[in-house]
């Protein structure tokens, strides 16, 4: 098992531009002692960051990511990692528009949206009509995706 220190020597090394790496302790996981130190997660910040919405400059926290002492540094790095990407979408989603909404912005309410498909329901989905026969659906040929003889050639498969 490792030591809170031995976490935070891991994170030290992760650099992403724009981000702090912070690790902190949930001490509710804890019923005292050092046999039974408190719950480790990560959580970047963004000390630079920008009011999607309004433009203007404010610092922002992404989620908390929860870390194990058990985890080798790989599972570390690999979680900033996900900490990161989480935090790129997010940003992504309310810079997204549509009709000039952010129709998949992380802050809408998840209750609104639930109303909106009880509301509408299957309406509220946007899908393609399937085919009326089989004899509808167009041919497409191996050519058509494949250079010949192509690793990615499923033809070619078996002729190295």
């Amino acid at each position: 098992m490792r030591t809170l220190e031995s976490i935070r020597s891991v994170v030290e090394l992760i650099d992403y531009p724009g981000y702090v790496f912070n690790v902190h302790v949930d001490n509710a996981f804890s019923t005292g002692g050092e046999d039974s130190p408190g719950r480790p997660w990560l959580q970047i910040t963004c000390p630079e960051g920008e009011n999607t919405v309004t433009g203007e400059p404010m610092a922002w926290k992404g989620r908390k990511w929860f870390l194990s002492y058990h985890m080798t540094d790989t599972e570390i790095v690999q979680t900033a990692w996900a900490a990161v990407q989480r935090a790129l979408m997010h940003e992504a989603s309310e810079l997204f528009k549509f009709q000039d909404h952010a129709i998949f912005d992380r802050h809408l309410d998840v209750y609104l949206l639930a109303e909106l498909c009880n509301a509408y329901g299957d309406d509220a989905l946007d899908g393609r009509e399937p085919p009326a026969s089989p004899a509808e659906e167009p041919k497409v040929a191996a050519d058509d995706y494949y250079v010949a003889g192509s690793p990615q050639d499923p033809r070619s498969f078996g002729a190295r």
